[in-house]
């Protein structure tokens, strides 16, 4: 029974080791993580999806079609999909939404472009981003050192 505790425990740790490092190398290249809050882009991007967004796309390769992200009013972060194109910038609207947006995507206003996302990932995400669940988190960790601690080195010297 230990021993398929231990196996769990080894995939999962390095199941959890391989997404931070793939979060990190993916930052290396411009590519970052936003969590999506809303529903104007569903069914193509769900409430709670994580989106991952080259940060380095050049403005000038964008094309109608293309999920964009750009600063809104207020310094607020939208992604939405380009529909237009005009001399001054391009048009954007939630798939979900009946009107376009009213704002034009300038090169000054665009951020990124989308280039997968994943599912219902970001409410997960989101939950440990909040204080409490963060020290719960972090308690566990220590518990868990501590466990291994205990069992590995004290329990191993009085069986000796």
């Amino acid at each position: 029974m230990k021993k398929v505790f231990n196996y769990i425990k080894n995939i999962l740790l390095t199941i959890v080791f391989v997404i931070c490092i793939s979060f990190l190398g993916l930052r290396a290249f411009g590519i970052q993580s936003s969590v999506v809050m809303s529903g104007s882009m569903e069914p193509t991007l769900p409430t709670g999806s994580v989106v991952f967004v080259d940060y380095r796309y050049d403005y000038n390769k964008l094309k109608i079609g293309d999920i964009a992200v750009f600063s809104a009013n207020e310094g607020m972060d939208v992604i939405h999909r380009i529909v237009e194109q005009k001399p001054e910038g391009f048009i954007t609207k939630g798939d979900n939404n009946d009107v376009q947006d009213g704002l034009t995507v300038t090169p000054s206003t665009f951020k990124g472009k989308e280039l997968f996302h994943i599912p219902f990932v970001g409410y997960g995400i989101k939950m440990m981003m909040q204080y409490r669940i963060n020290i719960i988190i972090i308690g566990l960790v220590i518990f868990y050192f501590i466990y291994q601690f205990v069992f590995t080195y004290l329990i191993k010297a009085e069986d000796e």
